[in-house]
């Protein structure tokens, strides 16, 4: 099943949008910790994209849910300042100061991360998480896998 949604990225859409996010996540049955672990990925990809590629600016998000039998699915794309988060180191922890984790939680939270360097006008992210668990060396080799 396959799902896209556009939205103008605000404070208020994105929370309308987790909702429905949660939604589809119960359906697809996978488990509550997976789910939680899912939404707080794509929480902070879209507060990204509001803070740092629109400054702020209210823009359009193209968001595309998929589910399917061994995993969720869910791309993003942005026309804000190509960023592409795989490459930023992972923070020092604990962290000095307050703030700048969320990259990190994204990376640790889903099972693998990709961003299209190809996409020509903003940003594409790919976010999956598999409804099964595997080892984690398959894990590790698909992390290092990019598009």
């Amino acid at each position: 099943m396959e799902k896209t949604f556009k939205l103008i990225a605000s404070s208020e859409n994105l929370t309308r949008f987790r909702s429905q996010l949660k939604i589809l996540l119960d359906q697809s049955g996978l488990i509550e910790k997976k789910s939680g672990e899912v939404l707080l990925a794509i929480q902070e990809v879209l507060t990204n994209i509001l803070k740092h590629g629109y400054r702020g600016k209210p823009s359009e998000v193209t968001i595309t849910y998929t589910d399917e039998p061994d995993q969720i699915t869910i791309t993003v794309q942005d026309s804000g300042k190509k960023f592409d988060m795989t490459q930023h180191a992972d923070p020092k922890l604990p962290p000095d100061k307050p703030g700048g984790l969320g990259i990190y939680l994204i990376k640790t939270s889903m099972d693998k991360v990709s961003y299209d360097k190809n996409c020509k006008n903003g940003n594409l992210l790919r976010l999956i998480k598999f409804k099964k668990e595997r080892k984690e060396n398959q894990i590790k080799d698909m992390k290092e896998v990019q598009p």
